[in-house]
């Protein structure tokens, strides 16, 4: 309910952009993630469940570039825990360590069968990663932004997920990947994440995180805590429908990209690919 009360998730979840279709690999490869750590708690590790995370974790990096760094991030703290603790690699860590290399690599392969160079990749790589101001209009944009797709209530659960994650260290590694995914994501490439209300999209799982610990606090506490919480997530779910509606009367965002496609300079020469096919 929380996550559905966003904007981001009415408004933005509609469209095709990389973001919103990335969304279903990256909860995909988090819940394998967490199926193969606990069975490697229990001892009780299959490769089945490596292979699994391997195959989600390569469709998510081949929909969006934040597919590549959940894999990366996620590889790397097995690689880290695997050395420390002077161990092989369970499955699920081998799975998402190959989904990272082959990940990137069918990426840049898939953009040079395209477009013919990364020429274009980098250039607007460049543009986005581009200020064009400075840190403290970047960070008003980001609240500006969070006030907007995110909401009030969601934003409240977003937070509250690190404090209350100290009573579930299981989550605390899909907790940190994912919101260092985010911040990764949008002060890297601070340009797009200024202009784009939807470029932090990568806050979704740790804010279906965060909501689930907060309900579990409010079931410990009382019911009717929780009953509370309950109807603030159906309110923010009625709330953010309405306005979604709304904006959805004055936007035509159909055939939108077959009609700019060729008048705009600084479009991707991808894009233009796409709208004249």
């Amino acid at each position: 309910l929380a996550e559905g009360g966003t904007s981001m998730f009415q408004l933005y979840g509609l469209m095709l952009n990389m973001e919103a279709v990335w969304l279903p690999f990256a909860f995909g490869l988090l819940w394998l993630w967490q199926t193969g750590e606990r069975r490697s708690v229990e001892g009780s590790a299959e490769p089945g469940v490596g292979i699994a995370c391997g195959v989600v974790g390569l469709a998510g990096a081949l929909a969006a570039h934040q597919g590549i760094i959940l894999t990366a991030l996620l590889a790397a703290v097995g690689v880290v825990r695997a050395l420390r603790n002077r161990r092989r690699l369970a499955p699920h860590e081998v799975g998402v360590l190959c989904a990272t290399v082959l990940g990137a690599a069918s990426f840049i392969g898939w953009i040079l069968w395209a477009a013919g160079s990364l020429s274009d990749l980098v250039r607007i790589a460049l543009v986005r990663a581009d200020g064009a101001g400075s840190w403290a209009s970047w960070a008003e944009s980001q609240v500006a932004h969070a006030r907007a797709t995110i909401r009030l209530f969601a934003i409240a659960v977003l937070l509250a997920g690190p404090f209350l994650a100290r009573r579930r260290p299981d989550v605390k590694v899909p907790l940190v990947v994912t919101w260092s995914l985010a911040v990764i994501y949008a002060v890297v490439f601070r340009q797009g994440a200024a202009i784009h209300p939807y470029w932090n999209v990568a806050l979704l799982p740790p804010l279906a995180i965060g909501a689930a610990l907060v309900a579990e606090r409010a079931e410990s506490i009382s019911r009717r805590v929780l009953g509370a919480t309950f109807l603030l997530a159906v309110l923010a779910v009625a709330s953010t429908a309405v306005t979604t509606v709304q904006v959805g009367e004055v936007s035509d965002g159909t055939g939108e990209l077959a009609r700019l496609a060729g008048r705009s300079p600084e479009s991707l020469y991808t894009t233009d690919l796409v709208a004249s096919w």
